[in-house]
């Protein structure tokens, strides 16, 4: 089943499933494993240490007190779509100087 079109960002009735504090929490927790999550090897022995990450980073983020428990998948989704939205935005302005 593919999850194209479907914006795990938002809940049902579109609004934010991470405010904005859940998403600062998130991003620093995804900032102290990144170096895991990002290793572009894809061995079973990579792939395992990459959900270990995963896992622990939803367990602290579960920890963290105000915070609702999320799952590993809207993680995940968060984090590449705010990677595309920073590549965007970097092509974006180098189109921009190119122009001028």
């Amino acid at each position: 089943m593919s999850n194209e079109g479907i914006d795990l960002e938002t809940d049902d009735c579109g609004g934010d499933i991470f405010t904005e504090l859940k998403k600062a929490t998130l991003l620093e927790l995804i900032w102290e494993d990144q170096s895991v999550i990002e290793r572009k090897q894809t061995g079973v022995g990579a792939k395992n240490k990459k959900e270990q990450a995963w896992m622990m980073i939803e367990l602290k983020f579960c920890a963290v007190s105000g915070v609702r428990k999320q799952n590993i998948k809207q993680f995940k989704t968060l984090w590449l779509n705010r990677k595309k939205r920073a590549k965007k935005d970097v092509v974006a302005c180098r189109h921009l100087q190119y122009q001028a």
